[in-house]
């Protein structure tokens, strides 16, 4: 659900348990499947969603709601060995709806977000049946306006308590998880949080990746080298972690700022 008037992205969170590379695309009713037919995979919803465009990389939606109503929207997910193939090795279809409508509310257009406590988009090692307790923190826009609820899309087994409100904030609210992973739960585990107001005003879907049987690296500060100021020739980096870590496949860079 989205009020009219509102700009905002809308995240399709992507996952695969061996690691590729995974990109979106909006669907196409001329598809050409790999043994050469045409196939209409979207249906007639085939970029129906007024004023919304893609990120194929991220899967981010960008919209500006403009038009009261329900719209589909109708995407294919593909997933890549490396980032520069342009052959999926397989792909799914996802469609969903849009809800635009008008805010019950002239006064607040600020839907309700997540405030982390952990930050968007986060990847937390767990151990398999170790006690995960982490609490989700959201806030709404506007005074005189309550939460309502949280849409929570978790992994089997994972409770919820509920929802409670700041003593020292009346804009603040937070939930409770609780998860013991178990053996069958190894690897990605996404948890997502949409928070809704007592407006029906909906927030953006964030996420959190619980990496089950991944336990944490911690990094040792006393020997990592450079410290201090960097010469703009440095050329040697170490970084030495408490536990044996691979190589990665991808290319990584380090940013460098000037301040």
């Amino acid at each position: 659900m989205v009020t009219l008037s509102l700009t905002g992205d809308a995240w399709v969170a992507l996952q695969t348990g061996g690691g590729d590379t995974v990109k979106c695309r909006g669907a196409s009713a001329t598809a050409t499947v790999p043994i050469g037919v045409v196939a209409d995979k979207c249906a007639g919803i085939c970029n129906t969603f007024p004023g919304a465009t893609l990120a194929t990389d991220n899967c981010t939606m960008s919209y500006t709601a403009s038009v009261v109503g329900f719209w589909a929207v109708s995407l294919m997910m593909e997933d890549y060995e490396f980032t520069w193939q342009t052959t999926p090795l397989s792909a799914t279809s996802l469609q969903f709806l849009v809800q635009l409508y008008t805010s019950r509310s002239s006064s607040c257009i600020v839907g309700p977000a997540y405030t982390e406590n952990r930050p968007v988009g986060a990847c937390v090692g767990v151990d398999i049946n170790q006690t995960v307790v982490e609490t989700a923190t959201f806030s709404v826009g506007c005074t005189g306006v309550t939460f309502s609820d949280v849409l929570t899309t978790s992994p089997p087994g994972m409770a919820r308590d509920v929802i409670t409100q700041s003593t020292t904030n009346a804009l603040v609210y937070s939930i409770t998880i609780t998860w013991i992973p178990p053996a069958s739960a190894w690897g990605s585990n996404l948890v997502c949080y949409t928070p809704i107001d007592s407006l029906g005003q909906q927030g953006d879907t964030q996420c959190v990746t619980y990496r089950v049987d991944v336990l944490l690296l911690h990094l040792n500060l006393s020997i990592q080298s450079p410290v201090g100021t960097v010469l703009a020739n440095q050329s040697s980096w170490r970084v030495e972690c408490t536990k044996a870590v691979n190589r990665p496949s991808a290319v990584a860079y380090i940013p460098f700022f000037q301040l």
